[in-house]
């Protein structure tokens, strides 16, 4: 080996060792932030995560939670809809997908939801959403129907799936 690339082979390793420590803090950091945030901060983190795109930012304007279920209203590219999530072992996960069939006490409760825990979820939802102007509450109602979700990691849509090709 000559002088160049032993010079090169030096540099490579002390830049790849740079980056694996970069990358080790990197970890260290976001498991400390992550452990810092509300879980409306989570739920919005885990939906942008997937859903938000650079040309298509993901809109999140209300996130309720009740005991281990949330509903997150969302808008993306003018439509928008309602996520159920649920939290399993410290992790938010979208559960169910729809509009306004995500405001019906009977569908939360056939989701897993005690009447209770429904109940007090909604009561929270039509607080936040009444807050809002009347057209983006509108958006939230787009999406029709439910759709149940089943892979918890990538809300049962591929990582590159936006919101709006899952109505097609």
């Amino acid at each position: 080996m000559g002088l160049k690339t032993t010079g090169f082979a030096l540099y490579l390793c002390v830049a790849i060792a740079q980056s694996n420590a970069f990358a080790q803090y990197d970890k260290r950091h976001q498991s400390w932030h992550e452990e810092r945030m509300t879980d409306q901060q989570r739920i919005q983190h885990v939906m942008r995560g997937q859903f938000d795109r650079p040309a298509s930012p993901l809109s999140i304007p209300v996130v309720t939670v009740e005991s281990e279920y949330a509903i997150a209203s969302w808008v993306q590219d003018g439509k928008g809809g309602r996520a159920l999530l649920k939290k399993s072992g410290g992790n938010w996960s979208i559960h169910l997908c729809g509009g306004d069939g995500l405001r019906n006490p009977s569908t939360l409760v056939m989701a897993g939801l005690e009447k209770s825990t429904a109940a007090r979820l909604l009561e929270k939802l039509a607080t936040a959403e009444r807050n809002l102007p009347v057209a983006q509450v509108k958006q939230f109602s787009m999406l029709q129907g439910v759709v149940k979700i089943d892979d918890p990691r990538h809300g049962g849509h591929s990582s590159s799936t936006r919101h709006d090709e899952q109505r097609r």
